[in-house]
This record gives C-alpha cells, sequence and structure tokens, in this order.
C-alpha cells in the first residue's frame, strides 16, 4: 500500500466531435484528443511524478450543444475498446492510474449512449484487464441513459455492484462520481460504504447558476450552497475528492466553450489542497496522504461513517416513492422526453400529500 502518491487533475483542451448543432461527425478529433490525453498523463508523471491522473467529462469526444441521442451513440466508444487499450499502453509505460469520463456506446442496448466514469490501472495482463472501474452516470438529466433508467436490464447484463464500483488499487480505494452526480450525497454515500477512500469527479462545469461552482467563490451566481458541495461530500465521507474540469474547446461554435470552474482536489477534511488557476490548460497536482486519511479515520469523533447507523433510514427509503425504477426502460427519443418524466415523478409526489406544490 502507498503510503503518500501525487494525483493530477488535468484541465484538458479538446476538439468537440460535432464542430456545432448542426455539423458533421469528427471521428478524426477523438484521435486528436485521445493523443492529448496520453501526451498529459506522460507529462504529469515526468513533471509532478503523478500516480493519478484524473481527466474530465468528455475527455476523448468534446460535446456539442442540441445534438441527437443517435449522434452520440454514433461517437460513443466501447469500454474496453481502442482507445482504452491506447491508454492503457500509456499507463503500463509510466506506472500511472488514468482516470476520466467518456459518451460510452453499448451494442446490447441500442438507441442510448451512456456517460462513463473509467480508470485505468498500469497494472494487468491485457489492455482490457488493466480497465479496472467502468461506472455509468446515475444521476442528472440529459438525453444519456442512466443505469436506473433501465434498471432490470442493466442489473441483468452487469449485476448490482456495477451501479457503484469501488475498486482496490496500490494507491487505495477508488471510486467515481461525473459530473453533478457530486449533487446527490446517496450517491458518494454509497461508495463511501463500500469503502472509497477517494473519488474522482470528471466533470465539464461552466460557471453558471445552479451548477457545484468553485470552492470559496461566493461572488458566482449560485445558489449558496453550491460551491460547498465537493467540500462537504469529501468532508462527511472522509475521503478525498479529486474534480478534473475541461480546459479550452478548440474549433468549436463558441457556444460551448463559456468560462468553466477550476479543477480542483480536496482532503478528507473539506479542504482544498490544491485548485487550478483559471479555466486554462494546466496539470494541477496534489500529494494524497494515505496514512494520514487512515489515520483521521481511526478517530470516534471524526469518522461520520463509522456512527452512521443504515438501519435507521433503510424504511425510509423503501417507503418512498420519488423517481422510479425501469422509468425509461423503452429508450426515450428526446430530453424533452426524460424532463417530462421528472415532472410527472414531482406531481404524483405533490398528489400523494406528503410534498407541496
Amino acid at each position: 500500500m502507498t503510503q503518500s502518491y501525487v494525483a493530477a487533475v488535468c484541465q484538458q483542451p479538446m476538439r468537440p466531435v460535432y464542430k456545432s448543432a448542426d455539423g458533421a461527425f469528427r471521428p478524426e478529433c477523438i484521435a486528436e484528443n485521445l493523443a492529448k490525453v496520453c501526451g498529459l498523463v506522460e507529462q504529469a508523471v515526468k513533471e509532478h511524478q503523478a500516480k493519478l491522473v484524473v481527466f474530465p467529462e468528455f475527455c476523448v469526444q468534446g460535446y456539442a450543444l442540441h445534438r441527437s441521442i443517435a449522434d452520440w451513440e454514433r461517437a460513443g466508444i466501447l469500454l474496453p475498446g481502442p482507445e482504452t487499450a491506447a491508454m492503457a499502453k500509456v499507463a503500463r509505460a509510466t506506472g500511472a492510474h488514468i482516470a476520466g469520463a467518456v459518451y460510452e456506446r453499448i451494442p446490447d442496448f441500442p438507441d442510448r449512449y451512456f456517460m462513463t466514469g473509467f480508470m485505468i490501472s498500469p497494472d494487468g495482463n491485457s489492455p482490457e484487464d488493466q480497465l479496472k472501474l467502468v461506472y455509468r452516470k446515475v444521476y442528472a438529466l440529459t438525453h444519456k441513459t442512466r443505469p436506473g433508467d433501465m434498471f432490470d436490464q442493466y442489473v441483468a447484463k452487469y449485476g448490482r455492484s456495477a451501479l457503484f464500483p469501488v475498486v482496490d488499487t496500490p494507491l487505495g480505494k477508488i471510486g467515481c462520481a461525473v459530473a453533478a452526480d457530486i449533487c446527490w450525497p446517496e450517491l458518494v454515500r454509497a461508495l463511501a460504504m463500500r469503502g472509497a477512500e477517494l473519488v474522482f469527479n470528471p466533470t465539464a462545469a461552466a460557471k453558471a447558476s445552479g451548477y457545484a461552482s468553485a470552492s470559496e467563490e461566493p461572488d458566482q451566481p449560485v445558489a449558496p450552497a453550491m460551491p460547498m458541495v465537493r467540500r462537504v461530500r469529501a468532508w462527511e465521507n472522509v475521503m478525498y475528492l479529486a474534480m478534473a474540469n475541461i480546459g479550452p474547446f478548440y474549433d468549436d461554435d463558441g457556444k460551448a466553450a463559456s468560462a468553466r470552474i477550476p479543477s480542483e482536489i480536496v482532503d478528507y477534511q473539506g479542504r482544498v489542497i490544491a485548485r487550478a488557476k483559471d479555466d486554462h490548460d494546466v496539470i494541477t497536482p496534489a500529494v494524497i496522504d494515505m496514512a494520514a486519511l487512515r489515520a483521521y479515520r481511526t478517530q470516534p469523533k471524526a469518522n461520520f461513517l463509522a456512527q452512521l447507523q443504515p438501519h435507521l433510514h433503510a424504511q425510509d427509503y423503501e417507503l418512498m416513492r420519488l423517481c422510479d425504477l425501469n422509468g425509461m426502460a423503452t429508450p426515450h427519443k428526446t430530453e424533452q422526453e426524460a424532463d417530462a418524466f421528472i415532472v410527472a415523478t414531482w406531481k404524483r409526489m405533490v398528489a400523494s400529500g406528503s410534498f407541496n406544490g
């Protein structure tokens, strides 16, 4: 077990596979972005001796606004596939773990795409074996499919353990929360209850109202609690959290390239220990002190996990009907359909008498 190591979050520039709302698919951009990822891993290892290198959401495809489900299914990659094999080669050569999130297509689930976090280890018998973690985003609406939208089909194929995977590595136990997943305490707590000591958080967060803004930036136009969300998740679960945001977009239509929240790494006491200076192309490293984390967790009053009594809460969760599983077992065709599903859920909740409309 490594007592301490360097993690680096890469604020990666990228070229989106769709230049605009009506531009043609550009598969060459995947190869270009992938090459940038591999080069940044080598740079992070050379300059900072990084053992974990975290990339943002969309790290090999970029994104464009107002594209269809079919567009993103077409641009999706396979996990494992050629792109993860290329990263596995670099991981083996550098000794670094590589993490991020991509659009994924799954041939067994046509007419859908997934936003999927991954982690690749330097160790393994093959590139497929080096792909140690695959996590498909559970929360936050777009027209992607979430595992809970097709719960029975998903669990039949992958098993329930695939919902909240945590992998045991020489760097500690690691899990993933993609982007706005971090806003749901249940998601990160599920990882913590599986032993996670570090959660990586690939995101594509602009400075916009209603989203988790940069910690300690009270001037951001968001709800007062939102700037604290990553710090709170790390603090309440006694873990490290490494958030990697996207850097500048090249050759896009200008709409997706708004100002970004700087990437940051938060420790187990909720302290920001490293943050990018701006939203430009930069690698931000921090020391992850596993020995200190584990020592801190031995303190009864400091370890909220050791005080938690899940059975006190289990019945409340079991009885409360909120957003149903399998609500989109048949693929939805537009983001508006997903929105309508949540609107209908809220109306049903109000009608139950437990909530005010």
